[in-house]
């Protein structure tokens, strides 16, 4: 009858219900390093008028085969900068699809990067996405951590982590 059964379709990850929502756009945010009300702006992935620039995940991890099925991911927006640092808050938590053969930047702590895959990175760090074998290692349960001003570059279309950056698991 001419209709093809071969073709598999990968599942839709839960998160893409939101990451579809994100717009491109220039977003203000307070600047707390002033004692008055001072703002600035840039450019940023926004989901309902947050700014979106980091992913953690505490699991569980699920194999399924071509991908991780990271659960209990969330997604953080900024609320201001401040003098040494940033205040983010919990804007959601679903689930992501991760790909095996996602690049993870891995940071040492002290400026050193290397790059593995999601899959090496499971094997190597005991089903963690981040480089747990620094000096700079302190003990959490969070299995997979991501940050980057450009969030959806970390994402396929169909809506699949490609990309990790494990920078802020080794921050002060």
């Amino acid at each position: 009858d001419g209709v093809r059964t071969d073709i598999k379709q990968d599942p839709v990850p839960p998160s893409k219900k939101y990451t579809d929502q994100f717009r491109y756009e220039k977003y203000k945010q307070r600047d707390g390093n002033f004692p008055e009300e001072h703002y600035y702006e840039f450019d940023s992935f926004v989901y309902k008028d947050r700014s979106i620039e980091t992913i953690f995940a505490k699991g569980p991890v699920i194999d399924r085969g071509s991908y991780y099925e990271v659960q209990n991911a969330t997604f953080y927006g900024e609320r201001h900068e401040h003098y040494g640092g940033f205040d983010q808050d919990e804007v959601f938590t679903t689930t992501v699809y991760l790909r095996k053969n996602a690049i993870v930047v891995l940071n040492d702590g002290s400026g050193g990067k290397q790059k593995k895959t999601a899959e090496q990175c499971f094997k190597d760090y005991g089903g963690r996405f981040w480089n747990t074998k620094t000096n700079n290692y302190y003990d959490t349960d969070i299995v997979l951590s991501t940050r980057g001003e450009y969030i959806m570059d970390f994402f396929d279309k169909e809506g699949y982590l490609i990309k990790l950056d494990d920078i802020q698991m080794h921050s002060e």
